[in-house]
């Protein structure tokens, strides 16, 4: 039985250890027994032959400006939220990165001036934003339009999903009645 992620990976990206699988095509395995993709594909998995291998994707391109991520919150600060990369695409094809985390800076978050972040995101959310600059040291994003912002979000008091009722995002388990930096395309 052959299972198929359907995640890219990219070369350098940890794929098991080989207590687990062997090194097939399109991987490597380090000294410690830990195996790598070679490649950027599709992670197969040979559950009969205990194998995992790379299927190399040809059509994938690298993220750039102008590039949408779908990204989940991770941590909220003062001046940045720090977020972990789901999905990256271009003109509805799927793009690589090979920065899991980015940051999206309080001034690129809306035209108008923010006051606290915290009020905007949550840890847990799911947002959409667009790459403004690519670069060696990392990608900037933002979300100063209307289709970017929240697209999921979860209550800080009871993580119960929050939907929009009336311009008023409030949460169906506990009633809780919360503001985000909401996409034009919220869920």
């Amino acid at each position: 039985m052959i299972f198929l992620s359907e995640e890219i990976t990219v070369p350098g990206e940890f794929l098991t250890v080989e207590e687990e699988f062997s090194a097939g095509k399109n991987t490597f395995e380090d000294q410690e027994g830990n195996i790598y993709s070679a490649k950027v594909g599709i992670k197969e998995f040979n559950q009969n032959e205990r194998e995992v291998s790379v299927k190399e994707k040809k059509h994938v391109s690298l993220i750039e400006a102008g590039s949408i991520i779908t990204a989940q919150v991770s941590l909220v600060k003062d001046s940045v939220v720090v977020l972990s990369v789901l999905k990256t695409e271009k003109n509805g094809k799927e793009q690589v990165s090979n920065f899991p985390v980015v940051q999206l800076m309080i001034s690129k978050v809306a035209r108008e001036h923010i006051m606290n972040l915290r009020d905007e995101f949550k840890v847990g959310d799911v947002i959409k934003a667009k790459v403004i600059k690519v670069n060696k040291f990392g990608i900037d994003v933002t979300t100063a339009f209307p289709e970017l912002g929240v697209i999921k979000a979860f209550c800080s008091k009871c993580r119960g999903s929050l939907s929009l009722f009336n311009k008023t995002l409030k949460c169906a388990k506990c009633g809780s009645i919360e503001k985000r930096k909401l996409s034009s395309e919220f869920k």
